[in-house]
């Protein structure tokens, strides 16, 4: 759903979760996105600022 572009709060509601925080902690890290920002930064001979 996050992928998808569905907003956390949304999200946590479907999920039952009564905080965003527990959504956005557990799942956060399976969007595709999560780590891109990391990524390109390793990526040697390019300077990036992380996202």
């Amino acid at each position: 759903m996050a992928a998808a572009g569905v907003p956390v709060v949304k999200i946590a509601q479907m999920l039952g979760h009564s905080n965003t925080q527990t959504t956005g902690r557990r799942y956060a890290r399976f969007a595709p996105d999560h780590l891109r920002g990391a990524a390109e930064a390793l990526e040697f001979g390019r300077v990036k600022s992380v996202k």
